[in-house]
Parts: C-alpha cells; structure tokens; sequence
C-alpha cells in the first residue's frame, strides 16, 4: 500500500471510536469527486462533516485521513453504492434531504463542492427555510471577513465593477476572472485572480446561484 494513502474501507473502519454528544450549528457535505483539496483543521468542531466518497474511489491522501481521525464522531465517510454519471450527486442530494427532515432547524448546511449543478437544489432547501450554501472553497465559509483594505488589488477590482451598472457586470466566475486581468492592466497570475474572487465571495460581496453571480455592491 502507498504511503501516503489508505483504502477507504480502512478509513471508514477508523471511525468507530465514541465521543462526546454534541449540538452542531451546521453540516458540512463535501463531494470528495469533485474537492479533494481542503482542509479539515481549519472546520469548527461544531461542525458535523460527511464526506461522499466514489465507487471507484479506492484510496484516501493519508494526510486527510490523520486529520479525519482526529474528528472522531464529527466526521463521517460515506462511500457512494454504485457508478455512473452524477451517481454521487444523487446520494449527496438524497442524503441531504434525510437530514433536513431530522436536523434541528438552527442548523445550517453547507455543500462543498464546484458543481453548480446543486444551486437548485440549494436553492430550495433554503425556501423550506433551512439555512443552505455551496461553497467551491472552505475560506467562503470563514466567520470573519478579512479586512479587504490590505489587498491594493482587490480594491482596485471593487473600484473597476462600482463603475459597471450591475446588469453588464460579469455574471460568471470565468468571465469575472478574465475582466479582472484585464481591468488591473498588469499580468496577474491564475492564483492572484483566484484569491481576489474568493474575497470577493468571502466579504460578501458576490455570492453565486446556478453558475450566475450576484453582486451586493
């Protein structure tokens, strides 16, 4: 076996340990198909973790395995019973409806996961009056906004869309990326343009619904 991974039937079997009883204040639903880079230190323990793994997924990074363990009943794996196109997504949304019937409703759920083709589902969770996001990244879900003052570039790219009426503003992450470049006239990097989006997601000033962007600015 590699070192640096474990079969998953060996990282569900790690789990059994008893802890605690706890009151989460929300449920973290990670699509492991789609994310497989995040990281678990930086989720609250009162957060409650259900992490979907493939049929075909055999193995684990070990690094996120030591950190899954160290959760104890907080984290749960949940292997998919079966393939095929948007298999996974099924059982996240079907798995996702059975805890919306038995969640205390104080409880928000957020879904890990670039998908878009969740925000309808999002969507009406959040019309049944559960609190509900999707997230292509853990740092949108950070309690505190960091101060948006100490990024030049990034108010230089607030200062840019102000001036742009919100209908003709970019409606898509791509298409926001690609203006961003070239409304900072210099070179930026993909890493550079992909941190001013999540802060712009992260202080609230855009958020995303079925692929679309929303600009509260």
């Amino acid at each position: 076996m590699n070192r640096r991974t474990i079969h998953t039937t060996e990282a569900a079997a790690g789990f059994t340990q008893r802890g605690k009883n706890m009151h989460y204040t929300r449920y973290l639903f990670i699509d492991f198909e789609n994310v497989q880079s995040f990281d678990l230190d930086a989720i609250d323990k009162s957060v409650k973790v259900f992490v979907f793994v493939g049929s075909q997924q055999k193995k684990i990074p070990m690094e996120v395995v030591d950190k899954a363990q160290a959760r104890g009943e907080s984290l749960k794996w949940i292997q998919i019973s079966g393939h095929g196109r948007n298999a996974l997504d099924f059982h996240i949304a079907f798995y996702l409806g059975e805890m919306n019937q038995t969640a205390p409703k104080n409880v928000s759920f957020t879904l890990l996961s670039r998908d878009t083709g969740y925000d309808p589902l999002v969507e009406y969770v959040n019309k049944r009056g559960r609190r509900c996001q999707r997230v292509n990244s853990l740092k949108e879900t950070a309690v505190k906004p960091r101060r948006t003052q100490e990024d030049p570039h990034l108010q230089r790219a607030l200062a840019n869309l102000s001036k742009i009426d919100k209908s003709r503003r970019p409606r898509t992450r791509n298409t926001l990326g690609k203006h961003i470049e070239r409304a900072l006239g210099r070179k930026l990097s993909p890493k550079e343009v992909t941190s001013i989006i999540e802060e712009l997601f992260l202080t609230g000033k855009i958020t995303e619904t079925a692929g679309r962007l929303n600009y509260d600015f």
